[in-house]
């Protein structure tokens, strides 16, 4: 509003419209009257439906130098009936579109686009104090600190400094102390909630479902991942999540901002305010242990059990503990505590499983095939010792087995994992041999075989044609490489071997 202030008397006429959610014949109708009567200065311009006043507009206003702004767009129709499907041609006018939905520029042509940044601080003092004061500056010291802690709390939000910044600019000293007391506690400020929401309500349930879960699980996770783990709605859902300004993408990774993450945890919340266990997701820690002691999750999909602060991390699970559920697709459990996984443990839908550090020995039976299964990560699990048969996860694409001090062998059937991208054995000293390669693998590219107590490469490697990175850094067993080496010349994708700190050598 500010910068539309400041050069609106540039232009031969000027309007800013609020557009909103007026989609409906006689809402649009009401806007273009309204855009018609502000830039002409013309009060008696008579319009009697929306496609007559389309072309009103047209006639009257693409030879002019006109300002519009056109705030809060939510339908491509809403463009359509106030600038045209062109929009306006006149040689110097401009067109300031704001929306949620960073599609409906593109449906319309849109060619130069401004994308609004969390403020920095003093941005966000700056409006916020104007906002709530009307003034640069706290009317009263006493404010001074109290608008420190709501400013901390909207962390740069434009939207809720404003709302925020209305709300208690007629509130007292012992209003603004109760308001911050909620926020404090983590309740969420429902005149913010309400209007940050409305951009999820608009979504179908498929994409309402995989916002709800990266604000409960893969916030900051890699957008492949995600994608892989949800199944292929999730691709196309986190790009309408994306243009709906939901959620950010940098660097490949999922973020979003604090406060609309509040926002679906309230949601997941009202599922059922009184009993955890009822509601569709879960992140709270203390929730989590509570409904896994319970053993109530017939329709779990997802569960991560995971912190940053990991070393003094537990999990206590009683020994009779069930995953009931044959709907789980994600399990990551950090520090696992059980040595085997639970006994009517249904994996068949599992894509990624992910047990570091945990008390693991073995995972499930022989005869389990689990064709889903792509990722799996036992890292650091110090008394894993065996495992299965790779005939059993045919479809395995990444599998770390980094810092495994108990584990001496591999299956020697390594040839069955056919779409295997990635291998991690750096740190299992007790592992003497690697499996002979039987067959293609052109999908593997990373082989990092760091530490590991092998004597000699077999000579099959050459038949990693895909190879591109392989790691034998301290491997103090290794005598020779001179057959290895010969071998690792015909593979003509190999852009890093390291082999420093083999002493034997």
């Amino acid at each position: 509003m500010a910068i539309y202030n400041d050069i609106s008397s540039q232009f031969d006429g000027d309007c800013f419209l609020q557009v909103d959610e007026k989609t409906s014949n006689s809402g649009l109708l009401e806007l273009q009257k309204k855009l018609l009567e502000n830039t002409l200065k013309d009060q008696s311009l008579a319009i009697y439906d929306h496609s007559e006043g389309i072309n009103v507009i047209k006639e009257r206003l693409c030879s002019k130098n006109v300002l519009i702004v056109l705030d809060d767009v939510d339908e491509i129709e809403q463009l359509n009936n106030l600038i045209g499907k062109d929009g306006c041609d006149g040689a110097k006018s401009v067109v300031i579109i704001t929306t949620k939905d960073i599609n409906l520029l593109n449906q319309h042509g849109v060619d130069q686009f401004y994308e609004v940044k969390e403020l920095n601080p003093k941005e966000a003092v700056e409006l916020f104090n104007w906002k709530t004061f009307k003034q640069n500056i706290p009317k009263f010291k006493d404010f001074k600190n109290l608008s420190d802690c709501v400013i901390k709390y909207a962390k740069g939000h434009p939207l809720a400094l404003r709302v925020l910044g209305g709300f208690l600019s007629d509130k007292s000293i012992d209003e603004w102390k109760s308001e911050l007391k909620k926020l404090e506690k983590k309740i969420p400020d429902m005149k913010v909630q309400n209007i940050l929401r409305v951009s999820y309500d608009k979504l179908d349930d498929v994409n309402q479902g995989i916002f709800l879960d990266i604000v409960c699980v893969f916030r900051g996770e890699d957008k492949y991942s995600v994608s892989r783990i949800l199944g292929s709605d999730a691709i196309i859902g986190i790009r309408v999540l994306q243009q709906r300004c939901l959620i950010t993408i940098v660097e490949n990774k999922l973020d979003m901002h604090d406060l609309l993450q509040q926002m679906g945890r309230e949601i997941i919340r009202k599922e059922c305010p009184k009993e955890d266990g009822e509601r569709s997701r879960l992140w709270d820690p203390t929730d989590v242990e509570s409904v896994l002691t319970r053993n109530s999750m017939d329709k779990l999909r997802l569960l991560k059990v995971y912190t940053r602060f990991y070393n003094n991390f537990k999990v206590d699970l009683p020994m009779d503990f069930e995953l009931s559920s044959f709907e789980l697709r994600y399990l990551h459990f950090l520090k696992y505590p059980l040595i085997s996984l639970p006994t009517n443990f249904h994996a068949n839908n599992l894509v990624e499983l992910n047990l570091w550090g945990s008390n693991i020995k073995q995972l499930w039976k022989e005869n389990e095939v689990l064709n889903n299964l792509k990722v799996m990560d036992l890292s650091c699990s110090k008394d894993f010792v065996e495992m299965p048969d790779y005939s059993s996860v045919p479809n395995l694409e990444i599998l770390n087995l980094e810092e495994l001090p108990s584990l001496e062998s591999l299956p020697q059937n390594f040839h069955k994992l056919k779409h295997l991208r990635g291998l991690c054995c750096s740190g299992c000293s007790k592992l003497k041999s690697f499996p002979q390669i039987k067959g293609n693998m052109s999908n593997l590219r990373n082989l990092n075989l760091r530490g590991i107590a092998i004597v000699e490469v077999p000579s099959s490697i050459r038949l990693l044609n895909g190879l591109e990175y392989f790691d034998l850094r301290s491997c103090r067993n290794l005598v020779s490489l001179s057959e290895s080496i010969r071998n690792l010349r015909s593979l003509e994708t190999l852009e890093t071997l390291i082999v420093g700190g083999c002493s034997n050598l």
